[in-house]
């Protein structure tokens, strides 16, 4: 494994104790906090760096609810199509 974990925003949402939608609005940036540094592939998909969000977290005032380091190692839900239920 690489020595940068990458988080997703379902990690940031643990870490914080927020929604989706306000680690959406940390990446656009706000009136009273700087951008949230991430990367996006070229698929939409979205990623954070430890380092960078506990850097951006204590510049902007933010507390961590959670240790990032710990719930990097969670594995993020996965949702999507239920398989097909038959009706016997």
């Amino acid at each position: 494994m690489s020595t940068k974990q990458r988080l997703t925003t379902w990690h940031l949402q643990r870490i914080f104790d927020v929604s989706a939608m306000t680690v959406y609005n940390w990446r656009r940036g706000t009136a009273t906090k700087t951008r949230l540094p991430c990367a996006v592939e070229q698929n939409g998909r979205v990623h954070y760096t430890i380092g960078a969000v506990k850097a951006w977290a204590r510049k902007n005032a933010v507390p961590l609810v959670e240790d990032p380091g710990q719930v990097a190692t969670m594995a993020p839900r996965r949702r999507g199509p239920r398989g097909k239920q038959r009706l016997h």
